[in-house]
């Protein structure tokens, strides 16, 4: 039997395996910076039970029982492999069988390339982490780590949201993370320069209304628990690597009485390429941050 409103998806991780040490958030919160390449399946929309998920590639075959909690949820299985270092895309056919269910499906794993060099307020380069995390943590993380100049280059998963954390080893103490953001990622990025600083552009979102660019983040500030008030001369917003003014500047509360900025500048958008928008707090007494959101065709 076949239940309507399921889904089975599959992402590919074939990042190169790494132990390093945890890194610490702001709320003293420990999260291991470990990776080893896999094949995650994923289950949405099965009632509840046990399910036995079975792999099958050139590269890699196993079995696995997934245990579904509550319905219209998601429950995903981890496939580990070396033989996954490296790969760019993989065929791999999923069989998930339950009580009186059964389904079968082939798909073809992409991945898409995220270059990009991280170096602090003085250009020089960051031992740091670049970490894709999801909505909510999850049992096991794609991270990678930069080399000694500050470079790195992963591997996400197509169709997945990008949100991409780097940090570096004083995360959270005397800096915090600059973020690479897209909705869905569907091609390979490239960043000249990745600025961390003091300040925290979290959040970034940008979308574009009545021939204008408009930006919404949350701001947060290394070892204060409320970031500092801001105003348009402390902020910049690039739109493919062009400067442009900020034509009004908002501030909202949420949560009560958390501050969330929304910016706009007027700018043209494309529609036969994805667009680079770059948010930069720049404030001499408030302290360094940015974010970079990127647009899907």
């Amino acid at each position: 039997m076949k239940e309507k409103n399921v889904q089975v998806k599959a992402f590919l991780n074939p990042n190169p395996a790494i132990e390093a040490a945890d890194l610490k958030d702001p709320h003293g919160q420990n999260y291991k910076m470990r990776n080893r390449p896999f094949v995650e399946v994923m289950l949405i929309g099965l009632a509840r039970g046990d399910y036995e998920v079975t792999l099958n590639s050139k590269h890699l075959s196993g079995k696995r029982i997934v245990r579904v909690d509550a319905e219209d949820s998601s429950s995903s299985a981890y496939f580990f492999s070396e033989s996954l270092e490296g790969l760019s895309q993989v065929r791999v056919t999923v069989i998930v069988e339950g009580d009186e269910f059964s389904l079968e499906k082939s798909l073809t794993l992409k991945t898409h390339m995220v270059r990009g060099r991280v170096v602090d307020r003085r250009g020089d380069p960051l031992n740091a982490y670049v970490w894709a995390t999801r909505k909510r943590l999850v049992e096991h993380e794609i991270v990678a780590v930069t080399d000694n100049d500050g470079v790195f280059a992963v591997r996400c998963p197509r169709g997945r949201e990008l949100n991409l954390f780097v940090g570096d080893r004083e995360y959270a103490q005397s800096t915090m993370e600059a973020w690479v953001m897209k909705d869905d990622t569907d091609a390979d990025l490239r960043l000249e320069r990745i600025t961390i600083g003091d300040f925290e552009v979290y959040g970034l979102k940008a979308w574009h209304s009545a021939s204008a660019w408009h930006v919404f983040f949350l701001p947060a500030k290394a070892g204060e628990k409320m970031p500092p008030a801001l105003d348009a001369d402390d902020m910049k917003v690039y739109v493919d690597g062009v400067e442009k003014e900020i034509q009004s500047c908002t501030r909202h509360f949420v949560g009560g009485d958390y501050p969330s900025y929304i910016l706009s500048v007027d700018a043209e958008k494309l529609h036969d390429r994805s667009q680079w928008i770059k948010v930069v707090v720049d404030a001499a007494e408030r302290g360094y941050g940015e974010a970079h959101f990127f647009t899907n065709d």
